[in-house]
C-alpha cells in the first residue's frame, strides 16, 4: 500500500510540474504574438517621450495643483442671498398695488358755465383735468290731476267749472295725459293726498302721479397725480371765488363712468 500511494503522489507532483510549464508558455507566446502585431514606426512617426528625457527649451511649464493655501486665489463667492424682506412688507407692497386709483373732485356747479371758468383757470396753473356731468336722483313730486275729457271741448268746460270755484288748476295740452285737468304739483306726499280727497269731496275723479326727478351737477375731475398740486391755500382762493365749492375724493373706475363734457 505504501508504495501504491508514494507512486500516485510522484505521478501527480509530474502532472502539476508538466501543467505550469505548458501555462507559462502559452502566456510566452500570446506575449511574442502581440508584439509581432504592433506597427512598425518610421522616422517620421512621433515617439512618445517622458518630460525627463525633453531638452531644457522644449520642457512646457506645467502648473501645480492649486492648493488652498494659495494666497492669490480668489475665494469662492458666498452664495447670493435674496434681500431680507419682510413678509409685512411684501403684503404691504402688494396691497398699495392693487388699491385702486383715487381721483379728485372740485365743485359741485349748477351750471357748466361756471364749471368751465374753474377749468380754464386750474388748466392755467398746469392743473388739466376732465369736465363730467352728474346726474342726481332728487326727491320726487305729487301731481294731482283729472282722467283725460274726451274731447278738449269738454276738458275746457271742467276747467271752467274748477276755476269758477277758485280752484287752482289749467288744463293739460299734451302727452299721455291730453285732455286731462292739472290740479297741482307738491313736494309733499301728503299734501298732494290732501287736495286729492278735497277733489273727490267735491264730486271729481282725482288721481295722484308721483314724478320722479333729477338734477344735473358738474364737476371738474383730477387724476390722482394731478390732486396732489391740490394745495389748501389754492383750494381758499378759490372758494373766494366759487361759492360753495367742496372738493372730494371717489373712485377713478366711478370717476370714468360719469358723462364726459370735456
Amino acid at each position: 500500500m505504501r508504495w501504491i500511494l508514494a507512486f500516485l503522489l510522484i505521478l501527480n507532483g509530474i502532472f502539476f510540474w508538466w501543467y505550469a510549464y505548458q501555462e507559462n508558455d502559452d502566456v510566452v507566446n500570446e506575449i511574442v504574438d502581440a508584439r509581432s502585431k504592433l506597427p512598425v514606426l518610421d522616422d517620421n512617426t512621433t515617439k512618445l517621450q517622458l518630460l525627463s528625457e525633453l531638452p531644457e527649451k522644449e520642457k512646457i511649464e506645467v502648473p501645480q495643483a492649486l492648493s488652498s493655501n494659495d494666497s492669490d486665489i480668489a475665494p469662492i463667492p458666498p452664495e447670493k442671498k435674496s434681500l431680507d424682506i419682510g413678509e409685512s412688507d411684501l403684503t404691504s407692497a402688494k396691497i398699495e398695488e392693487d388699491k385702486p386709483a383715487v381721483c379728485g373732485m372740485i365743485g359741485p356747479f349748477n351750471d357748466v358755465v361756471s364749471a368751465k371758468q374753474l377749468k380754464n383757470r386750474l388748466e392755467a396753473l398746469d392743473m388739466d383735468g376732465d369736465l363730467r356731468r352728474e346726474r342726481q336722483e332728487i326727491a320726487p313730486i305729487y301731481w294731482v290731476y283729472l282722467e283725460p275729457m274726451k274731447s278738449r271741448k269738454e276738458a275746457l268746460a271742467v276747467l271752467r267749472e274748477l276755476q269758477a270755484k277758485q280752484i287752482d288748476s289749467f288744463m293739460i295740452g299734451q302727452g299721455d295725459l291730453q285732455y286731462g285737468i292739472s290740479l297741482g304739483f307738491f313736494k309733499q306726499e301728503s299734501s298732494a293726498k290732501l287736495v286729492e280727497r278735497s277733489r273727490i269731496k267735491e264730486g271729481y275723479d282725482a288721481k295722484i302721479r308721483i314724478k320722479k326727478r333729477s338734477r344735473d351737477f358738474y364737476w371738474f375731475v383730477l387724476q390722482p397725480q394731478v390732486m396732489a398740486k391740490m394745495s389748501e391755500t389754492l383750494f381758499k382762493k378759490l372758494t373766494a371765488d366759487f361759492k360753495l365749492l367742496q372738493k372730494k375724493q371717489n373712485l377713478c373706475s366711478h370717476v370714468a363712468s360719469l358723462e364726459y363734457i370735456e
